[in-house]
C-alpha cells in the first residue's frame, strides 16, 4: 500500500466496540486476484487524462459482463442538513436491519451529524452494508461494517481486514476503499496509488461463510506520457520549448523513480553546461529565490492557482543556442500534489530574472506497463 500523506486519521469501529478477538480468517483469495489481473490486462487502452481517479477497479466495473461491480450508492447528505440525514438513517437502522443497541451505538459514534460525505454501502449481493464517512481536508474514510440478514436484526462484524490490520492512517486522499463483488463474490477492494503516478496497489478482501478471506494484492502500472497543457511563451526558444520540456518532464520523472521523491540527485538535462553557463543559472537560481512554493510566471496572462511542489529543481535549460534557468516540479496546491508538472523558464536580463516561458506539462497514463499479483503483507507500524 502507498503511503500518501501524514497525520492521517483511520477508526476501526469494530474494534473500539468490544468485539472481542477476531476470528481466524479463510482461506486466501488469491483466484480472485489472478481473474482480477487477467481482466486488468484485458482493459482498452484509456483515455489520455491526467487525473488518476478512475483507476483499474473503475475502469473494469464500467466493462459490460459484470466480472467488477462497485456500489453506486449516492451520497446521504447530497448537499442536504447532515442532521437530518443522520436521523433519517438512524431510522432506518432502526426499522429496515431492526438494530440492537450496539450497533446504534457505532452509528453514533460516528457523529453523522457533524458533517462531510456519507454513504450506506452494499458488499455487492451480500446482505453486508456499511455505513462510510468522509471528512477533513485529506477525505479521510471511515467505515462501520455490519450484516443485515433478511428478516434478522443487525449485527455488527469485523471491519475487512485491509481496515483493521491495514497502515495507520489509510483510506484518506489516494486511498480507496470500495465496496462490491469480484467474479460474483462479495468483496471490499482497497486501491490506492501515489498522487503523482499512475501505479496502483489493489488489495481484494472476499466475504466468504461470514468471515473475510486473506487478502491478495494486484499491483499495476501505466506508463507516463507527457504532454503540454498549457503554455505562456516568448522568444526565440518557443518553438523548440514544447517537445524539450515533455522530454524534460520524462526525464525528472523516471529520475524520481529511480530514487525516491526528494533523494534524487542534482538534476541535469541535456548537454553539460559550461562554466559560464552554470554561474548564469546559479545566479538566477538566487535572485528567484526557493522554488518551491513559487508561482509559475505567465508573462501577463491569468495567473494560475497552483504552485511548484516541495520536489521543485532548478537546472541549465539549453535552447536555441542559449542558457536559461529551467524551474521544473509537480504542480501542488497546498499540501496537494498532482501528476502534472510545472515548467518556468528564466533568463537573465540587465542583472535581474526575466520569465520567459512558463508551461503545464500534462502527465497521463499511457500503455499498461506491469501486472502482477502476490500475497498482500500487513503494513508494518510506524516507527
Amino acid at each position: 500500500m502507498h503511503a500518501h500523506c501524514s497525520g492521517r486519521l483511520m477508526l476501526a469501529l469494530g474494534l473500539s466496540l468490544g468485539l472481542g478477538a477476531r476470528p481466524g480468517l479463510a482461506a486466501a483469495a488469491d483466484p480472485l486476484c489472478t481473474g482480477l489481473a487477467a481482466h486488468v490486462r484485458a482493459l482498452p487502452a484509456a483515455a489520455m487524462d491526467s487525473q488518476l481517479w478512475n483507476g483499474p477497479m473503475q475502469r473494469l466495473a464500467a466493462q459490460p459482463g459484470g466480472y467488477v461491480r462497485l456500489d453506486q450508492s449516492g451520497e446521504l447528505f447530497n448537499g442536504g442538513d447532515a442532521g437530518d440525514a443522520a436521523k433519517a438513517l438512524w431510522t432506518r437502522f432502526q426499522q429496515s436491519y431492526r438494530a440492537p443497541a450496539p450497533v446504534l451505538a457505532a452509528l453514533d459514534q460516528m457523529d453523522l451529524a457533524s458533517g462531510g460525505m456519507a454513504w450506506l454501502r452494499r458488499l455487492g449481493s451480500s446482505s453486508v452494508h456499511a455505513v462510510e464517512l468522509t471528512q477533513g481536508t485529506l477525505d479521510c474514510s471511515t467505515f462501520l461494517v455490519f450484516d443485515a440478514p433478511a428478516g434478522a436484526p443487525a449485527r455488527l462484524i469485523e471491519s475487512p481486514p485491509q481496515v483493521a490490520d491495514g497502515v495507520e492512517g489509510g483510506f484518506c486522499g489516494t486511498d480507496q476503499g470500495l465496496f462490491g463483488q469480484v467474479a460474483g463474490a462479495p468483496a471490499f477492494v482497497e486501491q490506492s496509488w501515489p498522487s503523482t503516478d499512475p501505479d496502483y496497489d489493489i488489495v481484494l478482501s472476499a466475504w466468504r461463510s461470514g468471515r473475510w478471506t486473506v487478502p491478495c494484492e494486484v499491483k499495476v502500472s501505466y506508463r507516463r506520457v507527457f504532454r503540454i497543457g498549457i503554455s505562456h511563451c516568448r522568444g526565440d526558444l518557443c518553438a523548440a520549448l514544447p517537445a524539450a520540456a515533455a522530454d524534460v518532464a520524462a526525464s525528472r520523472d523516471k529520475q524520481l523513480m529511480s530514487s525516491g521523491d526528494n533523494d534524487a540527485p542534482p538534476f541535469h538535462w541535456g548537454a553539460p553546461a559550461s562554466k559560464a553557463a552554470l554561474d548564469k543559472v546559479a545566479k538566477i537560481e538566487i535572485l528567484i529565490g526557493p522554488a518551491s512554493g513559487s508561482l509559475l510566471p505567465t508573462l501577463g496572462d491569468k495567473a494560475d492557482e497552483y504552485a511548484f511542489g516541495d520536489d521543485a529543481v532548478v537546472f541549465p535549460l539549453q535552447l536555441a543556442g542559449q542558457t536559461y534557468a529551467g524551474v521544473l516540479g509537480h504542480r501542488s496546491i497546498g499540501w496537494r500534489v498532482f501528476p502534472d508538472y510545472l515548467l518556468a523558464v528564466y533568463d537573465l536580463k540587465d542583472g535581474k530574472p526575466d520569465p520567459v516561458a512558463g508551461l503545464v506539462i500534462n502527465q497521463s497514463q499511457g500503455p499498461l506497463a506491469s501486472v502482477h499479483v502476490q500475497p498482500w503483507q500487513k503494513p508494518k507500524p510506524d516507527g
